[in-house]
């Protein structure tokens, strides 16, 4: 089917290992599954014009991406053209941090 939009898959975890180079990977855990779950762990593998706000060791949040075959075209923000992807893996796309739970330290009185 040509022209058929993938589907992201989002995973709720933690960063648990980060491995910087050109194309940077990162080792997510799924806080949603079970410890002996198969798919507890995933790589995900970030291409180098990536423009998303990228994670740290230890960062907890929710985690998209995509499976890819190399030889399938994307589309580049940065320079506005297609390319193309160069390898097969699961390529992140995008991260939003878990929001932070304050506790309120200071009593107001009305």
């Amino acid at each position: 089917i040509k022209n058929q939009r993938k589907m992201r898959i989002t995973y709720h975890g933690k960063v648990v290992a980060f491995q910087d180079g050109q194309y940077k990977q990162i080792v997510v855990q799924n806080l949603d599954e079970p410890e002996n779950s198969w798919d507890r762990y995933i790589m995900l593998t970030i291409c180098p014009n990536w423009l998303s706000n990228l994670p740290k060791i230890g960062d907890v949040g929710y985690f998209q991406f995509e499976e890819v075959r190399g030889g399938e075209k994307y589309y580049d923000r940065s320079t506005g053209e297609e390319n193309i992807y160069q390898y097969s893996g699961i390529y992140f796309m995008d991260y939003v941090p878990e929001p932070q739970v304050v506790e309120q330290q200071k009593e107001f009185k009305f």
